[in-house]
């Protein structure tokens, strides 16, 4: 339940305790610490608008957006992006309704985290309203599906939490191309037709 990304990295240095390792986690840690803080720091005074994000998807009539002190939406600030529900307190999901969702987001610049469907034609056929949002209508959605073998193992669950760095580095890419030209996805990956 940690609100920010660096805090659940630090992670690495009780884990090392039990293995004799401290001097390993700590180096370990500062690295991505520091390149954490230099993508963000990049970002900070990035001319052009902040793309608004959508987040997640509909699970059984609910859709969990990040609550404004979750590491996902931290992660949205850090990375230039605006969060609607940036403000709000809470620490783990704020369930909405798909009405609410809509009315709030549906004109959102981009969508991550779609979990339904390996393609746009596959998440329109797990719930067709979702061709009414405007990232859908124009192809940005985008899933944590970059990194999975083939038996479904998601990297994003498993390296995404110790190298926060380069998740920083992918929503960077997404929101502000132009900070990170040369950058190539890790985590996200575009849903295609």
């Amino acid at each position: 339940m940690e609100a920010d990304l660096l805090a659940r990295a630090e992670w690495i240095k009780y884990i090392a305790c039990f293995f004799n390792k401290e001097a390993l986690a700590d180096s370990l840690y500062n690295e991505v610490s520091i390149r954490y803080q230099t993508l963000a720091d990049q970002v900070i005074n990035t001319p052009g608008e902040k793309p608004l994000v959508l987040s997640g998807d509909n699970f059984r009539g609910t859709w969990y957006q990040p609550g404004g002190r979750n590491f996902i939406a931290t992660l949205f600030k850090d990375a230039g992006g605006r969060y609607l529900y940036a403000a709000d307190t809470t620490s783990g999901s704020i369930p909405l309704s798909f009405e609410q969702v809509y009315k709030d987001l549906g004109e959102a610049d981009v969508w991550v985290g779609a979990t339904s469907g390996h393609s746009l034609a596959e998440l329109k056929a797990h719930d067709h309203r979702y061709s009414l949002f405007k990232p859908f209508r124009n192809g940005q959605v985008y899933a944590y599906t970059n990194r999975v073998t083939e038996a479904e193992g998601n990297d994003y669950w498993e390296r995404a939490v110790a190298r926060p760095d380069e998740l920083l580095a992918d929503f960077i890419h997404l929101f502000h191309p132009a900070c990170l030209p040369d950058h190539t996805f890790m985590y996200l990956k575009k849903l295609p037709q």
